[in-house]
């Protein structure tokens, strides 16, 4: 009799031992799997910040007549620098406004004020009734680095694409002389309607201005330059 209950004594304790140990693996599995998914999600966070960053400050721009009726689109951003926030975009998005049209913000229907156009560069500033924007970036990528474009191609809802710099090319359009001489190629897609779209390092910060696809490969996008982009900006931000 004692050796039963001894035996059924072992027995429970060995069974106790098991569940207990058990429960004990399961928690540091789960404690394992909850701190993997929280690696995963701060590794999917840190690199999806420059869309998050971007996507909000980023505008549909709409060009419509006197009568008000929709002539085309493109895409602007809110930008800020040395705490003043404009519009970006680019000339050929504002120039209809020398001949009449309108530029209107899709998402609100406002009517935009354009202050200045570029005589040298594809490039636009306008008003913005923001307080904040975008930053600029304090230096350009290097040639292999990854971007990002946010923009509203076909006037379809906002589209972020990653790509990479390609290099920097020469008289590209030497008939357009609007447009930058030395002006980036990007390996990214853009489509009519990116046209002042914003182009970022990883980071969300602005490193360039789409306004072109290249015409001899639909995979590639032309910026505008940091560098005169950032001359533009240094000569217009204080504009009123």
């Amino acid at each position: 009799m004692q050796k039963l209950i001894k035996l059924t004594v072992l027995s429970v304790a060995f069974i106790i031992s098991i569940l207990f140990g058990y429960s004990y693996s399961y928690k540091i599995d789960q404690e394992r799997n909850f701190n993997k998914l929280k690696a995963a999600q701060e590794a999917l966070i840190k690199s999806n910040i420059g869309k998050y960053k971007v996507a909000p400050h980023v505008i549909k721009i709409e060009i419509r007549d006197a009568d008000g009726l929709l002539r085309g689109s493109g895409t602007g951003f809110h930008m800020t620098y040395k705490g003043i926030t404009k519009i970006y975009t680019n000339l050929h998005i504002c120039e209809p406004t020398r001949e009449g049209f309108n530029l209107h913000d899709a998402s609100t229907g406002n009517k935009l004020r354009v202050i200045y156009i570029s005589t040298n560069h594809d490039l636009c500033v306008v008003a913005s009734d923001r307080k904040e924007g975008l930053s600029l970036a304090d230096k350009d990528i290097e040639n292999g680095d990854r971007l990002i474009l946010v923009g509203h191609p076909r006037g379809l809802p906002l589209t972020i694409r990653e790509g990479f710099k390609v290099a920097n090319d020469v008289d590209i359009y030497p008939w357009l002389g609007y447009l930058p001489k030395n002006s980036v190629i990007a390996a990214v897609v853009a489509y009519p309607g990116n046209s002042g779209s914003p182009v970022t390092n990883e980071n969300g910060d602005v490193i360039g201005v789409l306004f072109a696809g290249d015409p001899r490969y639909n995979t590639e996008g032309l910026l505008v330059p940091y560098e005169d982009f950032l001359r533009f900006v240094k000569g217009t931000y204080n504009l009123r």
